[in-house]
């Protein structure tokens, strides 16, 4: 069952064509990656899918959640709708603790609002579930320290958690490996894995060994177009793709 569904979608910045005809389905509890080079239009398109667009765009074509259209929505209703979505650049409140970052995006997946005063049963729900992920993301150790100061890492480490404790069911993540050691990179892999459980996930990453890993699916864009979906196996022989983009990495995965 499809999930997202974008139908023949355009985007034009003036008399740019950033996006030209893009269909894509993502599928009930896949992980399905979206690669192509820089400048081919994935954050452009994450950007749409998300209500994230600029007020001189023209976007064209249609766009389904669960069925549901939600082009041209803005971002806080397409994220009531199921949609959770991280960003290039780490996007936590950089002046409050680990905790109390959780504690906020768990707060708004319960349905609370950001109030000053709240029932004492639903304070321990919400501690409660924050604790629980805040072990889950491995940084029970930096409960109380203010996010600002966390390493990079552990500043994506703690966005990928709050955006799954949103209780999305569609999750949108942007680079979550950009920057990262390779050991940094493999923990990611993993807490990716396992927070992606049930859920639909869709993902640009450059990090090919990353792609091949957690794909279920790899879609290529190149210059505003999907040129291919595939398999990661069908993907790495397909030839379009080796001229557009894989041939110079082949060799590292």
């Amino acid at each position: 069952m499809s999930v997202l569904s974008l139908q023949q979608v355009r985007l034009e910045i003036g008399s740019a064509k950033i996006l030209r005809g893009i269909d894509l389905e993502l599928h009930a509890g896949e992980r399905l990656a979206l690669i192509g080079p820089n400048g081919a239009g994935k954050s452009s398109l994450f950007n749409l899918i998300s209500g994230r667009h600029s007020d001189n765009a023209k976007m064209h074509g249609q766009i389904f959640l669960n069925k549901k259209k939600i082009s041209n929505l803005l971002p806080h209703q397409i994220a009531r709708q199921g949609l959770a979505r991280s960003f290039q650049v780490s996007n936590v409140f950089t002046h409050l603790s680990v905790i109390d970052n959780l504690s906020c995006a768990v707060m708004w997946h319960l349905g609370f609002r950001y109030t000053f005063w709240r029932r004492f049963s639903q304070q321990n729900q919400i501690h409660a579930q924050a604790m629980h992920l805040m072990g889950i993301i491995g940084l029970n150790a930096q409960r109380d320290q203010i996010a600002g100061e966390l390493s990079y890492a552990e500043q994506r480490t703690l966005e990928i958690g709050m955006t799954v404790a949103s209780g999305a069911h569609c999750i949108l993540l942007d680079e979550p490996t950009a920057g990262m050691s390779r050991s940094e990179t493999e923990k990611t892999i993993a807490l990716i894995r396992e927070l992606s459980q049930g859920k639909s996930l869709l993902m640009v990453e450059h990090d090919m060994q990353v792609v091949f890993e957690l794909a279920d699916r790899i879609a290529v864009m190149v210059h505003g177009e999907i040129i291919a979906c595939d398999t990661p196996e069908k993907i790495r022989r397909h030839a379009k793709v080796q001229e557009a983009y894989l041939g110079h990495l082949e060799s590292t995965v």
